[in-house]
């Protein structure tokens, strides 16, 4: 097995570039609108800290992590301080990804390029903790790199920048009616959701708020593919578990969660997203929503209460963060665990040999080898990279091998089979290949961590002690806690 068998993962939807107007050209003309929209949780879902008004408290911001034993503080200014015996650093917190309504996750840059932070603030405890992803991590890990997709469904107008990472605050206005240049400029109208069709009309919430098991961008889709209007299945095919295993609650599975629930299935596309919730305000009366479909005397609960509170409770996802159900059971404490086997299956439409093979590369990859052999197509650089993790996971190196380096012939970004090149190179004591293709993915992106450490082991093993040291101070830059967690690499450090 190569040391980075599973750092690998599919950009399954890539953000739009599109020259945007932003949503401050509504104003004028929908003013009551815009004002209401700008209160929502969407239009703040991202900004520089702090933000107006600041949700943030202070009083509880300093922890210990239970897992690794690191210490966090955080002071008013949003700066980050961390500390692990001898390891010390400290992050200035720029930007903020949420709302505050349930928490909010905070970027930092370093040496040009976005990272999350591994504390974020959570608004029921009113405290600072990690990470959701963080708590079972054995170092503080500074090195989880954002890349412009990952805030497309928090912030607007984004750009490859870490200095400005987005142009617009938010979900804007032109995520959901379409690109408005035009519109400001008097020669077209916006797109309005509640009058497409079903599929598309749904796509627009879809596209944030449908993860699925697996999200994989067609051959026709990428870069810029998908606009309001059409349909997501273009762009993206998205695949979920049939029957849909227990699990715990998350943002991105509540329209999935709708798709399953009585109520969808006995009302079709009369019921979506729109149904229940008005995108411009946060007021909502769900009782009356509800009883559109339902009549009290249906419901042996419905002398006043709210429906919500039975049919669509609040579950823990973790670290404190509470979320809707929106499987809208009957009877929440009723309901049972399937018995059947799931199985990956397409969300919308017919998945091709290639989209159903790179889904199982992401969330089924024990079985994904058959598949990926039966879609290969050697012009294929991400294809092509997945089947060679797959037959490195088997244990064939050799055909792990050749896969990895047509890969990258054809796709010099496929860092992470170069860097299982590297990995396959240092087994047969070619050093001086090894050390190649790790510079060539640290090219690619300098905050490989475990590439850099390979790197100065390499160094180090050749008689280049100073090397070794100048790339080991290039990794701690990144990762500060990279010599506590590893004590070996000591070593490598001293003079």
């Amino acid at each position: 097995m190569s040391l980075s068998r599973s750092s690998f993962a599919l950009l399954a939807f890539a953000f739009a570039a599109h020259a945007e107007t932003g949503s401050r050209a509504c104003a004028p003309c929908h003013a009551e609108i815009y004002k209401k929209y700008m209160q929502t949780g969407m239009a703040r879902s991202s900004g520089r800290v702090p933000a107006t008004p600041n949700k943030e408290s202070f009083k509880n911001a300093a922890f210990t992590s239970e897992s690794n034993g690191a210490s966090f503080k955080i002071s008013p200014t949003f700066r980050l301080d961390f500390a692990r015996d001898a390891a010390k650093a400290s992050r200035q917190l720029q930007w903020f990804i949420g709302s505050g309504r349930l928490g909010r996750s905070y970027l930092f840059e370093t040496d040009g390029m976005l990272f999350q932070a591994p504390v974020s603030y959570f608004a029921a405890s009113k405290s600072w903790s990690l990470s959701p992803g963080y708590e079972s991590k054995p170092t503080a890990d500074f090195t989880r790199r954002v890349e412009p997709a990952c805030l497309q469904c928090h912030a607007s107008r984004v750009q490859q920048s870490a200095a400005r990472p987005f142009l617009e605050d938010g979900i804007s206005c032109e995520r959901c009616h379409g690109d408005g240049s035009a519109h400001a400029a008097g020669k077209g109208r916006m797109i309005n959701p509640a009058k497409l069709n079903a599929e598309a009309r749904d796509s627009v919430c879809a596209q944030c708020h449908l993860t699925g098991a697996a999200r994989v961008a067609t051959a026709g889709g990428g870069r810029a593919s998908y606009q309001p209007g059409r349909k997501l299945s273009d762009s993206v095919a998205v695949f979920v578990w049939n029957p849909a295993p227990p699990q715990k609650a998350r943002a991105t599975g509540h329209f999935e969660d709708l798709a399953n629930s009585a109520c969808k299935t006995n009302a079709g596309d009369k019921l979506w997203c729109g149904t229940c919730h008005d995108p411009h305000t946060e007021a909502a009366d769900s009782r009356a929503k509800c009883q559109t479909c339902h009549t009290p005397n249906t419901c042996p609960n419905a002398s006043g209460g709210d429906c919500v509170q039975c049919h669509m409770p609040k579950s823990e996802s973790g670290q404190h963060l509470p979320f809707t159900d929106h499987s809208i059971p009957r009877n929440p404490a009723a309901r049972g665990t399937p018995t059947e086997t799931p199985v990956l299956k397409p969300f919308w439409g017919q998945p091709s040999k290639r989209e159903f093979a790179l889904a199982h590369a992401i969330a089924s990859p024990a079985t994904a080898l058959a598949l990926l052999e039966a879609a290969s197509n050697e012009g294929d650089a991400l294809l092509t990279a997945q089947l060679s993790f797959a037959y490195d996971r088997a244990g064939l190196e050799e055909k792990a091998e050749r896969a990895a380096l047509r890969a990258v012939d054809l796709d010099p970004t496929q860092t992470a089979a170069r860097i299982n090149l590297g990995s396959y190179a240092i087994k047969r004591g070619d050093v001086k290949s090894a050390m190649a293709h790790w510079l060539k993915a640290l090219a690619q992106n300098p905050a490989l961590t475990a590439a850099r450490v390979n790197l100065a082991v390499a160094q180090y093993q050749s008689g280049d002690a100073k090397a070794a040291r100048a790339t080991l101070k290039t990794a701690l830059l990144f990762d500060p806690d990279l010599l506590v967690a590893q004590p070996a690499l000591s070593t490598l450090m001293a003079p």
